[in-house]
């Protein structure tokens, strides 16, 4: 088993943090939360966003920020994803999802992948929007 990822919107750290006490297997009820078991924020998430702004990927596009002390467990992290990365996707014109959808499954992290990589494109812009329109921040809980 390898990481997974969850990425969900909270006004702020203490509200993100309460991530940690929901149970694996409960699908972050308690949040507006889209479940991208395999997209790590670094390389995946950052090509998406490399696309979306038409420039080459780089491990700044999609950086992530320490949530601090509370934010962690020996299986579990909590970080923020900044309004950058946020607005860019929140940004988006729904003209774009399909031409995005295909260039983000072409990429070589993605090549074994089964899920619909469009539906994701929709469900991580929607989630954006949502956070934009709620002045909330991004994060994404990863979890061994």
């Amino acid at each position: 088993m390898g990481v997974t990822y969850d990425y969900f919107r909270a006004p702020d750290v203490e509200a993100a943090s309460r991530a940690l006490d929901s149970p694996r297997d409960s699908s972050m009820a308690d949040f507006d939360a889209v479940a991208a078991k395999w997209v790590d924020p670094a390389v995946v998430l950052g090509k998406l966003v490399a696309l979306i702004r038409d420039e080459p990927w780089n491990v700044d596009l999609a950086p992530l920020e320490l949530c601090g002390d509370g934010a962690a467990t020996e299986e579990r992290l909590v970080c923020g994803l900044g309004q950058d990365l946020r607005d860019t996707l929140a940004g988006v014109d729904d003209n774009r999802t399909s031409e995005l959808a295909r260039g983000w499954a072409a990429v070589e992290e993605l090549a074994t992948v089964s899920d619909p990589v469009g539906d994701l494109v929709v469900d991580l812009i929607g989630l954006a929007r949502r956070a934009r329109a709620a002045r909330d921040h991004l994060y994404v809980l990863m979890s061994l």
